[in-house]
């Protein structure tokens, strides 16, 4: 079952193959998980977003928490 079809069945009240994995990863977080510089991910949110994707991937999760920035 790939991601989009276990979140899928999730919200229909359907089984699913496992629990979905939904972190909320904070940006600070991200950017230990990843070996970023926090201070740079705050003078360029950019960097913070991208920084969340690659902890996601590498926590293996089904969903993609980020908060976007202008």
């Amino acid at each position: 079952m790939t991601s989009r079809e276990r979140m899928a069945a999730a919200f229909r009240g359907a089984p699913t193959d496992r629990v979905p994995f939904l972190p909320c990863i904070a940006v600070d977080h991200a950017c230990h998980a990843t070996g970023r510089d926090y201070a740079e991910a705050l003078a360029d949110p950019r960097l913070g977003v991208w920084a969340t994707l690659d902890a996601n991937l590498l926590y293996g999760s089904d969903v993609v928490r980020v908060r976007l920035v202008p």
